[in-house]
């Protein structure tokens, strides 16, 4: 039964509550149900997202949260550097906590752009902002897993999001 829920879980992050439940529902009769199984078709399900109507769509809103990442990260990096050059607080056990609270809450509402701005290709467009991470980590000092660990908050962001408002149908 737990295994049931976490795969209704899993499928509407990509589909429907509705589509997810009833995906879930078929493998369960036919006694199919395995993580592997949820996977592929989760899987399947963020590549019709890359390949939906309009392909071009997920990578101009990857690239817009790309960019809106570190234009939403601004303010509160200058908040963090105004608290660290007012209060004398040059010290790095300091600073990069600072920084790194900053950023986390930062990629957490980005996550929650990215659903609001994409209903229905919303893990295509984190897939591909995860893939322009990672490409951009490499190109400045072979920093690729840190850009890549970015995407957590910003799943979380689309969780949250996903939780909170119901998923309309799309193609």
């Amino acid at each position: 039964m737990h295994k049931a829920v976490a795969a209704e879980w899993i499928l509407s992050l990509v589909t429907t509550r509705e589509n997810a439940a009833a995906t879930v529902g078929d493998l369960v009769e036919t006694s199919t149900l395995s993580m592997a199984s949820v996977f592929r078709i989760a899987a399947a399900g963020v590549l019709r997202q890359f390949t939906a109507p309009r392909p071009g769509r997920v990578t101009a809103l990857a690239v817009a949260a790309f960019i809106g990442q570190f234009v939403a990260f601004s303010p509160a990096a200058i908040a963090s550097l105004w608290l660290v050059r007012t209060y004398n607080l040059w010290d790095p056990a300091f600073m990069m906590p600072l920084f790194a609270i900053g950023f986390f809450v930062t990629q957490v509402f980005v996550g929650k752009w990215v659903v609001r701005l994409s209903p229905g290709c919303e893990m295509a467009v984190c897939l591909a902002l995860g893939i322009l991470n990672a490409i951009a980590g490499l190109s400045i000092n072979n920093v690729s897993i840190n850009m890549a660990l970015w995407q957590i908050p910003i799943m979380l962001g689309v969780v949250w999001e996903r939780r909170m408002t119901p998923r309309r149908a799309t193609n």
